[in-house]
C-alpha cells in the first residue's frame, strides 16, 4: 500500500496487494471520517480501528493487518509492543492534515516531545488522514464543521449526530449555523450541495 505522505520520511515496505489496515487512535471517539477516507483508498482492502485502551485489553486478539496506521499522540507507549508482536506489519504515523498544512500548528508538533518520541520510537512512515480536510479550506470550514455537514448528509438528526461525534446537539446546531452561514446557503441540503460543488465532500 502506498500512502498518502506527510511531512518528513518515507516508507520502507511497499505492498504488491490491497492492504488490510489497523487504526489506533489515542481516545474512544470513532474516527468516522478517517476510516471513510481510509476505505475509500484504491489499495485498501478493509479497515478496522481500536482505542488505544482497546489495544492493551485485546493486544493477544488483535485483528491481522498488514498496516497499522496509529495516533502519534499513543504511538511511543504502542510501536515497541507492536513492532514485536507483528514484525511484518508496516507502522505508520498518524497526522491529522492540520497539523501539516496550519504553519503554526506544525511547528507546535515538530516542536512536542510526544511527536519527537512517537518517532524515535521507529515507524514506516507517515500519513495525513482524512485527506479531504486537506481540501476544506477552500470551504473555509473547520474539520469538525465538515464531520457534522458530513453526517447530515447521512440523514442524521441533531442528536444522532452529536451521539456519533460525542459532542452536544446544541454544538451540532452551532457548527451547522456555522457552516450555513459560511457557504451562504440556507439549509443542510445547501450546505452538502455546496460542499459536493467544491469538491470537499465525494
Amino acid at each position: 500500500m502506498t500512502a498518502p505522505h506527510a511531512g518528513p520520511g518515507h516508507s520502507r515496505r511497499r505492498l504488491a496487494r490491497p492492504a488490510t489496515v489497523l487504526i489506533i487512535t489515542e481516545n474512544n471517539n470513532r474516527p468516522y471520517a478517517v476510516l471513510t477516507d481510509i476505505r475509500r483508498h484504491p489499495a485498501v482492502a478493509a479497515a478496522t480501528w481500536i482505542s488505544e485502551h482497546q489495544y492493551w485489553h485485546t493486544r493477544t486478539d488483535l485483528p491481522v493487518a498488514d498496516v497499522a496506521v496509529i495516533d502519534y499522540r499513543c504511538a511511543e507507549r504502542i510501536i515497541p509492543h507492536l513492532r514485536a508482536a507483528a514484525p511484518d506489519t508496516k507502522l505508520m504515523l498518524w497526522i491529522h492534515p492540520q497539523n501539516i498544512s496550519n504553519p503554526r500548528r506544525r511547528r507546535l508538533l515538530l516542536r512536542s516531545t510526544v511527536f519527537t518520541r512517537a518517532v524515535a520510537a521507529g515507524v514506516d512512515g507517515f500519513v495525513a488522514w482524512p485527506r479531504h480536510i486537506q481540501r476544506s479550506n477552500t470551504a473555509g470550514l473547520t474539520a469538525r464543521q465538515l464531520q457534522v455537514v458530513e453526517c447530515a448528509a447521512l440523514g442524521l438528526t441533531n442528536n444522532e449526530i452529536g451521539q456519533r461525534l460525542g459532542i452536544d446537539a446544541s454544538a451540532v446546531k452551532s457548527h451547522l449555523q456555522y457552516a450555513f452561514q459560511h457557504l451562504h446557503v440556507t439549509g443542510r441540503d445547501g450546505a452538502v450541495g455546496e460542499l459536493f460543488r467544491r469538491g470537499v465532500l465525494n
